[in-house]
């Protein structure tokens, strides 16, 4: 997805109207209508809502792992002293990266 993309669809997630994004972003509400239209037909999704569900979770997985690094319980780069931590940061890393794969297309 684009920047603009993927701006829509967090407007959309946290419950904004096409005409109050449309505001937001500077263009019309026809465009930007357009956009969640091509958004959930390249995400495979049979109607907006559920792109727009699917898109929340995207956010919700990418927020829990900033959330990890930022209060330090996830550390970048990982610690190559502590194989026991490497292993379940990688684990929990493939889990987030293999779940934001499936929801959104490349």
């Amino acid at each position: 997805l684009s920047p603009l993309q993927h701006q829509i669809m967090a407007s959309l997630a946290e419950g904004l109207e096409h005409s109050e994004i449309a505001e937001r972003v500077g263009f019309s509400r026809a465009y930007i209508s357009d956009n969640v239209c091509s958004v959930a037909a390249k995400m495979g999704m049979p109607t907006t809502a559920a792109a727009v569900a699917r898109y929340a979770t995207y956010r919700a997985h990418v927020q829990a792992a900033e959330l990890l690094v930022e209060r330090g319980i996830v550390k970048v780069p990982l610690d190559p002293a502590d194989e026991h931590v490497n292993h379940v940061v990688e684990m929990l890393a493939g889990v987030l990266r293999e779940r934001a794969e499936r929801l959104l297309p490349q």
